[in-house]
């Protein structure tokens, strides 16, 4: 029931997540015809802070959802098989890569290897440090994955149990390649990946 509790809750915060994207969209279609006039200024001044609100309304989702998860009381109660699924379950909502690490940055569980699979420390370990110590969630600026060069943050937020401030750190990957599909029609803007002049917009503090 918890698990099912935990799925809707997850549910709920994907919908809301997808308004800032309709609403860039809008703006994206409407702006475009309007690109070769003397309104060009304008009209790249209106799509840049669209694009800005879909990347925090984004982070903001999926700050929300690790925190939800931070309360299951399956992670609570260290049953770790359990938590995997539904960590499993919140990746696989929000599209984005998730995992489980102690306070020292060894990750326990990433969605994003197979069930089993030897995990490293986390690739930030100072980022790890940094949520522990200071007990709060922390956004990583904009960086390129080392992989496909799409652009990419990492949300962590703290989790406390076992008689520490921090036991766990959940993060999740904010991978902004949908936003970067929604930018194709502006191509007459002069963008390529990652917006204007190839420059990627990082999220708010």
């Amino acid at each position: 029931m918890r698990h099912l509790r935990i799925r809707t809750y997850l549910l709920i915060l994907v919908l809301v997540s997808a308004l800032p994207f309709i609403a860039f969209s809008a703006v994206l279609v409407t702006r475009t015809a309007a690109i070769q006039t003397k309104s060009f200024g304008r009209d790249v001044v209106a799509v840049a802070r669209a694009l800005s609100l879909a990347i925090d309304s984004r982070i903001a989702v999926q700050q929300a959802a690790l925190e939800v998860l931070g309360r299951s009381r399956a992670l609570a109660d260290g049953d770790l098989a359990v938590f995997s699924a539904e960590l499993q379950d919140a990746a696989a909502l929000l599209d984005s890569p998730m995992s489980l690490s102690r306070a020292d940055g060894q990750q326990i569980l990433n969605t994003a290897r197979l069930p089993g699979a030897a995990l490293p420390r986390r690739s930030q370990p100072e980022h790890v440090a940094q949520v522990v110590a200071d007990g709060r969630a922390m956004v990583s600026g904009m960086t390129r994955d080392a992989l496909d060069g799409r652009p990419q943050a990492t949300v962590d937020v703290p989790v406390p149990g076992g008689g520490q401030a921090v036991r766990w750190v959940l993060a999740g990957t904010v991978q902004l390649a949908s936003i970067e599909a929604l930018l194709t029609p502006a191509a007459g803007l002069g963008w390529g990946h990652g917006g204007p002049g190839g420059h990627v917009p990082g999220p708010h503090p």
